[in-house]
């Protein structure tokens, strides 16, 4: 059995980034973000302030860049069969 890295120690050199789909623009506003992912709106906070996720501003709007979003995703555990490899 495969042992599990914590996430604080995890890399994108520990992911195959190309398994991860590319997504079309560059930023997405925190409601396209929590569609994105099926989160709440104060869960894309938190990723926000625990680093997770790479915010930005335009003016007063808040947008994620798509870069770290690809990141987040790529980053996130495995579960069942492939997890055990």
């Amino acid at each position: 059995m495969r042992a599990m890295i914590p996430d604080s120690q995890v890399t994108t050199a520990d992911v195959d980034i190309k398994a991860v789909p590319r997504l079309s623009r560059a930023l997405y506003s925190i409601k396209e973000t929590e569609a994105l992912l099926s989160i709440s709106h104060a869960q894309v906070y938190r990723l926000i302030n625990d680093g997770r996720l790479d915010a930005r501003k335009i003016g007063a709007k808040t947008v994620i860049t798509a870069a770290s979003l690809e990141s987040f995703l790529a980053l996130l555990p495995k579960l069942g069969h492939e997890a055990r490899r």
